[in-house]
């Protein structure tokens, strides 16, 4: 290995950060009902992803009534506003996320707004609409936010296979570990 090679890798590794992508299919939480009275509210379920939720969504199966089926599997976040829940789910990360995306959709058409904030600043939103009967894919790119809200003006709606990615800072060991070996390449080829 040359010396070039050596110099790239270690300064890759150095200012390199790792990426975490998470998908929520809300299959995860195993077999769930078809009625708002009888689960949870979406709160803590995807702690270990790093998310938390609030709104009183819940997850429900693709069978309580919305007017649309699940994407992947059978279950679905739903909110009813009948019910309790409210018309926006809130979701907070651990750490800075870069993007999300997801599917939103209802039996009926619906004007959904998605935003993005950092430290309780908006810093990006979209608004998309989807067809009754049928989800709209949205996303949110190239940010930094640690709360994101999904919501609408409907009565109920749904939502499915949420992406998210974490950007997440390289320890500074590595750091420690990426400048000695900068160093030590340095006097290595002083001595040659």
């Amino acid at each position: 290995m040359n010396f070039k090679s050596i110099a790239l890798t270690a300064s890759m590794l150095a200012l390199s950060t790792s990426v975490n992508a998470s998908l929520i299919t809300f299959e995860e939480v195993g077999s769930v009902g078809i009625t708002f009275n009888g689960e949870p509210p979406l709160n803590e379920q995807y702690l270990p992803l790093g998310v938390t939720f609030d709104g009183g969504w819940k997850i429900l199966n693709e069978g309580a009534g919305f007017g649309i089926d699940a994407l992947s599997g059978t279950n679905f976040a739903a909110f009813n506003t009948k019910a309790g829940s409210t018309q926006t789910i809130g979701m907070t990360f651990d750490s800075n996320i870069s993007d999300i995306s997801g599917f939103l959709g209802d039996g009926l058409s619906v004007e959904w707004t998605i935003s993005a904030y950092l430290d309780n600043l908006l810093i990006s939103d979209t608004t998309v609409t989807n067809l009754a009967g049928e989800y709209i894919e949205f996303s949110l790119a190239s940010l930094t936010a640690d709360y994101v809200t999904v919501s609408s003006l409907s009565k109920v709606g749904v939502m499915d296979d949420l992406s998210f990615t974490s950007a997440v800072p390289v320890p500074a060991a590595v750091w420690l570990f990426g400048s000695g070996l900068i160093g030590l390449i340095g006097i290595a080829r002083r001595k040659i």
